[in-house]
């Protein structure tokens, strides 16, 4: 199970490894505004090797999910553009992954939604790694592909990074930090990023020139 962004009236930002090691796009099930949508495509990155360690891979760590049909009742949050993420800065982080409450056999993983506050602990140009400890916002198994969402203005948001890997795991149903609990993102304004991004012209973007 993955996590994704709707970032288009049918496209569905997610991880590379989500799709690759996935069952298709005819097997793929997703949820939209708890309504199950049918998928007309699936696509990777070129450039994404599974076999890498994850801090080799995250690069290219993207995935595209590709609606049959328009989502119609929600607006998508459109994808960063013009602005670098560097250290310091606040971002939330949003998942279906599991959690402290994962093991409860009467919730659904719609239950699990979470949505943490991060910060960018180092931004090298194609990832940004954040740190769970920063303020206790946990990512997890199933969280891979979620987004890294920054605030643009005070009403604006728009997706800075799509979650690649970390250092926890999941035991029992039960996700725990490991070490500094650090976990890392792909960057959506590194080239290879905003090169994938192009192949699909329905995706949203939000330009933000200036640092808040």
């Amino acid at each position: 199970m993955c996590s994704g962004t709707l970032v288009g009236p049918r496209e569905i930002l997610t991880a590379a490894h989500c799709i690759a090691e996935g069952p298709g796009a005819a097997g793929t099930r997703v949820y939209v505004a708890n309504s199950r949508r049918s998928v007309e495509s699936a696509w990777y990155h070129s450039q994404y090797v599974p076999s890498q360690s994850p801090s080799e891979s995250a690069r290219f760590d993207l995935g595209m999910l590709i609606l049959s049909e328009p989502v119609t009742n929600m607006s998508p949050i459109p994808v960063l553009r013009g602005r670098r993420i560097t250290r310091g800065t606040k971002i939330l982080i949003a998942g279906y992954g599991s959690n402290e409450r994962s093991d409860d056999p009467n919730r659904s993983f719609r239950d699990n939604f979470k949505v943490g506050l991060s910060r960018v602990i180092l931004a090298d140009g194609n990832h940004l790694f954040a740190s769970h400890r920063a303020f206790s916002a946990s990512a997890c198994s199933g969280d891979s592909g979620g987004p890294a969402i920054i605030a643009i203005g005070k009403r604006s948001l728009a997706v800075a990074g799509t979650l690649s890997a970390g250092i926890n795991v999941s035991e029992g149903g039960k996700c725990y930090l490991r070490g500094d609990g650090t976990f890392v993102e792909v960057d959506l304004q590194s080239v290879s990023s905003r090169a994938f991004l192009r192949s699909f012209p329905g995706v949203r973007y939000v330009r933000a020139n200036s640092r808040r």
